[in-house]
């Protein structure tokens, strides 16, 4: 099984660069917004105003990337190398297809940055948020047990 630090290290790093990018999206936005060349030049002129709701939804971004970076900061100095018995937060785990036991799918479990793909020692690792039909599916399974994937059964073989 991969190393849990690397893993949680690898979530930050790449969040890091989601939050530089958004930054610079942001600054970017509210340049354009604020510009002398962006005001109205009549009723039907919307430009300055469409920058400026993108500069807010990017500073939403901003502020979400951070706290996701803050609550794996958090997880990587609490988090122990011990196993877990059940599928929780924080949980890294390995499910393989029944009928194709090459075919398996790596999963850790957390509050935020759901969605996010990344690798770790040739291990593709998927980041599954908690409020995700597939974390509901996983919560509180053990080592071994069944879990449907897309519609094909496969088994937890590795959990911690």
């Amino acid at each position: 099984m991969i190393d849990k630090h690397r893993v949680i290290a690898a979530i930050i790093e790449q969040l890091q660069l989601q939050l530089n990018t958004a930054e610079s999206a942001v600054k970017m936005a509210a340049d354009t917004a604020t510009h002398s060349e962006t005001v109205a030049q009549n009723k039907y002129d919307t430009f300055g105003l469409e920058a400026s709701y993108l500069a807010h939804g990017q500073q939403q971004r901003v502020l979400e990337t951070q706290l996701a970076i803050q609550c794996f900061q958090q997880l990587l100095k609490s988090s122990d190398d011990s196993r877990h018995e059940t599928v929780a937060i924080a949980s890294l785990l390995i499910l393989q297809e029944e009928q194709a036991a090459e075919k398996q799918h790596c999963f850790f479990i957390a509050a935020a940055a759901g969605g996010l793909r990344l690798t770790v020692d040739q291990q593709s690792i998927t980041v599954v948020s908690t409020d995700a039909p597939l974390s509901a599916s996983l919560m509180s399974k053990e080592l071994d047990d069944e879990v449907m994937l897309a519609g094909k059964t496969c088994f937890i073989v590795d959990l911690c």
